[in-house]
């Protein structure tokens, strides 16, 4: 979203809700030009940069990896009135409560 805004107005801004007690959905989206149609089926594949040269093509391939493994979904959608907006959702479960309570136990 960074590189995407290169205006001096250029806004990203992020957000975090927990719904229903068991569902972080994080946004994070920006007023930069957004994602071209022809673009988002291919913008989490490996290696696939719009940037050229500037990019590897890399960051939201990790991104979506990461996402999985967390057994969550990164989805990508445009603002109406432009710009791009990246929905991440990540399950609570059981496992990260219990891993969260262990951590908590062991600094205490």
């Amino acid at each position: 979203a960074g590189e995407s805004v290169s205006s001096k107005n250029g806004e990203v801004r992020i957000t975090a809700e927990l719904r229903n007690n068991n569902l972080l959905t994080i946004t994070v989206s920006d007023n930069g030009p957004g994602i071209p149609e022809e673009e988002k089926p291919f913008i989490f594949d490996p290696f696939h940069s719009s940037k050229g040269y500037k990019g590897t093509g890399l960051g939201l391939a990790v991104a979506k990896k990461i996402v999985e493994e967390h057994k969550g979904i990164i989805e990508v959608k445009n603002n109406r009135g432009g710009g791009a907006q990246f929905i991440i959702y990540l399950p609570q479960t059981n496992d990260i409560q219990k891993e969260i309570s262990d951590e908590k136990l062991e600094k205490h």
